[in-house]
């Protein structure tokens, strides 16, 4: 499975993973403890997700998921 980072445009501190699902759908493993806020924007194709800087970005993938921050 794929993984690459997502990031916050302003600061730039990492907002979770995206990972590819074997129909190429993406799901962000969205850090609890980066993320302040995550609620659908547009039903089935959008989720707003908001950094602990207030900035906000737009998540168009299949699902997120908030997860604890695992150590590299």
């Amino acid at each position: 499975m794929a993984r690459r980072a997502w990031s916050c445009p302003r600061c730039h501190t990492a907002l979770g993973l995206l990972t590819v699902d074997r129909d190429g759908g993406e799901h962000l493993k969205a850090y609890a403890d980066r993320v302040t806020r995550i609620e659908p924007d547009e039903p089935g194709v959008s989720t707003l997700v908001w950094c602990q800087c207030g900035e906000c970005r737009v998540f168009l993938g299949v699902a997120v998921h908030l997860e604890a921050k695992k150590a590299a």
